[in-house]
């Protein structure tokens, strides 16, 4: 997994950043966690716990805005009957797709 320094922009897969030694671990931390919550929420889905995946979707997408949270925080809303909810994050997702 690559992250763009947002110092100098350079992609690194490593902290520091090669280019201009920026310490990246919190931002490598921040989406592995990211990762983490959006492995959790696709297993509660498919388990059928709605409530859990919706809470574990959001939680990536609090941690990291991505098409993948926003679309399994939809499912996860219509999966709970929660016609607003789903909206909304079919909206987030939408942004993607531009």
């Amino acid at each position: 997994m690559e992250i763009s320094c947002p110092s100098c922009g350079k992609m690194n897969e490593t902290s520091p950043c090669l280019r201009c030694g920026c310490d990246l671990a919190t931002l490598f931390n921040l989406r592995h966690a990211a990762e983490q919550a959006l492995a959790e929420a696709t297993r509660f889905l498919r388990d059928g716990e709605m409530a859990d995946a919706y809470g574990q979707a959001s939680r990536s997408w609090e941690l990291r805005h991505s098409a993948p949270a926003a679309q399994l925080a939809f499912l996860a809303a219509i999966g709970m009957a929660d016609f607003p909810g789903a909206l909304k994050w079919r909206q987030r997702r939408g942004a993607f797709n531009s």
